[in-house]
């Protein structure tokens, strides 16, 4: 399936295709944000799951890692400095965005037809503020057909790209149950790293500077979306304060994010960071990862159980697992409870200021 991403003026890549995951649009994001739902149930046995199963499950973790990826992009914008981008706050696909093999059953499953159809709408993003809904259908932006058919996702982007750049707000007129809706859509500053749903049942999680990867497995892992944020978090930190350019670990990350977003990944790719994150580096991505946390809404307080647990589950002795990866557990769990306690208290006084003013 390719998910697109609107988000301007640089393009994010897209769900999955069967090359990877083409040029995609928006930023998109589904349901009301909820800081504490619980995770999907996701199967283990997802590769012996029959057709439409396994894309109603890929569809849903999809829509939970934008949901909750899409909350943190927003709500810390002001500390992605040279890396925010403008978003509509979308996403949308039509039968086509689904791999060749699943074409047929994305019309059957989801009603996909040749015209691009609203998939999710980002919570807090000029989008769901303009009052655009999940399956309505694409029509017009600015006046002009919106693309159909197997290349509506790029030639969209096309058709975009320049309107973004000079305005502040898009023109669009949708379809809703048959009926034609004029919406003006603002634009949303947010931070513009492509979050990846990565397709293996490894636990793991991957920056690379531009992009997040956040393996199938991981999100299995996290018990609900505060603790999706705590991952997620962590490697928007990582590429925040350019570790992997630091590290040199930029191209093995790019080239494992590439491998892992393809429906089936090449076994023979590895999974191993050039090298592992110093002790430093991860303290620090974890103070600034739980703070946008905090920032987007999303409670704090359980991430040192979180990651206790996570830790215990999957200790460093697999070199090719996360925690080897990062192997400074004991001062991360050390420092973090300490961490908390300022990021909280710091925000407190953040908001009391904001209400004084």
């Amino acid at each position: 399936m390719t998910h697109v991403f609107f988000s301007f003026p640089r393009l994010l890549t897209a769900f999955h295709h069967k090359a990877g995951r083409i040029a995609a649009l928006f930023a998109v994001f589904l349901l009301a944000a909820c800081a504490g739902a619980p995770a999907l149930d996701q199967p283990e046995n997802y590769s012996q799951l029959p057709k439409d199963d396994k894309l109603r499950h890929i569809v849903d973790m999809q829509d939970r890692l934008d949901r909750v990826s899409g909350t943190l992009q927003i709500g810390n914008a002001d500390l992605c400095r040279n890396q925010v981008r403008n978003l509509l706050g979308f996403a949308a696909t039509n039968k086509y965005s689904y791999s060749s093999g699943m074409t047929s059953t994305a019309s059957q499953v989801f009603g996909m037809d040749e015209r691009l159809q609203v998939t999710n709408v980002i919570p807090g993003g000029g989008a769901q503020r303009a009052g655009l809904e999940r399956g309505d259908i694409l029509l017009t932006i600015e006046g002009k057909p919106v693309p159909q058919g197997p290349t509506a996702e790029t030639e969209t982007v096309k058709l975009l790209s320049p309107i973004v750049s000079k305005n502040s707000s898009v023109k669009m007129r949708i379809d809703r149950n048959g009926t034609s809706y004029d919406l003006v859509v603002p634009l949303t500053r947010a931070c513009g790293f492509r979050v990846e749903l990565g397709h293996t049942d490894n636990v793991n999680a991957y920056s690379d500077g531009q992009r997040i990867l956040i393996t199938r497995g991981m999100m299995r892992f996290a018990a609900n979306d505060n603790e999706l944020a705590y991952v997620i978090g962590k490697e928007m930190a990582h590429n925040i304060l350019n570790h992997a350019r630091t590290l040199q670990t930029t191209e093995a990350n790019k080239k494992t994010i590439d491998n892992l977003i393809q429906v089936t990944p090449k076994a023979t790719i590895t999974s191993k960071p050039a090298k592992p994150m110093t002790k430093q580096f991860d303290l620090d991505s974890d103070t600034l990862g739980l703070a946008m946390a905090l920032r987007a809404g999303y409670g704090i307080d359980s991430a040192v159980d979180f990651w206790t647990r996570f830790i215990r589950a999957y200790p460093a002795s697999n070199v090719a697992s996360y925690t080897a990866a990062h192997p400074n557990s004991r001062a991360r769990l050390e420092l973090m409870p300490k961490s908390i306690s300022r990021i909280k208290s710091a925000e407190k006084r953040k908001q009391a200021l904001s209400r004084q003013k």
